[in-house]
């Protein structure tokens, strides 16, 4: 069971773990695979075969109990659902709606709830199966949500004083003395 995330580049931290997060609980399950794109909010720096999480990125997956598989640079075959999805919302839905005008964000939401309702319940041509039904095989493969909610954490490097001190968030926290010089995560 994959869950594949596609966001935009200037998206922020938390922004994206919470729509993971209400992802996870709008299923009721927790994917064994998560597939996101290779932005900052996921991965600090992608080599050819090695790939850096963000540390936040990472706690979030090991809360929940899920393998971060992020996408290779410039390979949308490596997430081809989302990016087909991206692409059949852009031909349909917005070619349904495109002469109406909508009043508030809240409308909005509605009708591309409404939309998204009936796609669920479409057959899917090259499958016979509506996604509906490909999502009732998938949710017996996912696990349960952990009983406690993720906490977002902020981190940040400090360099310990010769007084055996570090300042983060205008507050002054005691380190080991052997650490003095030293750059520590906090």
């Amino acid at each position: 069971t994959i869950i594949v995330v596609d966001i935009l580049q200037e998206r922020k931290l938390p922004e994206f773990l919470n729509s993971c997060k209400n992802a996870f609980e709008h299923f009721g399950s927790v994917p064994q695979f998560i597939v996101s794109d290779n932005c900052l909010t996921a991965v600090t720096k992608a080599e050819k075969h090695d790939t850096y999480l963000n540390k936040s990125f990472q706690d979030f997956c090991y809360h929940y109990k899920v393998i971060p598989d992020p996408a290779r640079v410039f390979h949308p075959k490596d997430k081809p659902h989302v990016e087909n999805s991206i692409g059949i919302i852009q031909k349909e839905f917005f070619q349904m709606y495109r002469h109406k005008t909508f009043t508030s964000l809240l409308e909005l939401n509605l009708a591309f709830k409404k939309y998204l309702a009936e796609k669920m319940e479409q057959k899917i041509l090259t499958r016979g199966l509506s996604r509906n039904e490909l999502l009732a095989f998938e949710l017996p493969k996912m696990h349960d949500l952990p009983l406690e909610a993720f906490e977002l954490f902020n981190y940040k490097i400090c360099k310990v004083h010769p007084d055996c001190h570090i300042r983060f968030n205008r507050n002054f926290y005691s380190v080991p003395y052997r650490f003095v010089g030293k750059e520590v995560s906090v």
